[in-house]
């Protein structure tokens, strides 16, 4: 996966609202992404020893 700003793989991401972004596309019900319950990063971005990691994503919504 590519940052959509600068270009560049997840991981080598320099862009300071990366996390935020990748946080808010999850919010789609058809979006999941791996997730840090330890320090909320993406799992690329995860400097954790010992990271806790579960699938973000979004629900459906009901009919309204």
């Amino acid at each position: 996966m590519l940052c959509g700003i600068c270009d560049k793989p997840i991981r080598e991401c320099t862009c300071d609202d990366i996390n935020d972004r990748l946080k808010k596309a999850c919010e789609s019900p058809y979006v999941a992404m791996k997730w840090c319950m330890v320090c909320d990063k993406h799992y690329e971005l995860c400097d954790c020893k010992v990271p806790a990691f579960y699938m973000l994503t979004g629900t459906a919504k009901e009919n309204e």
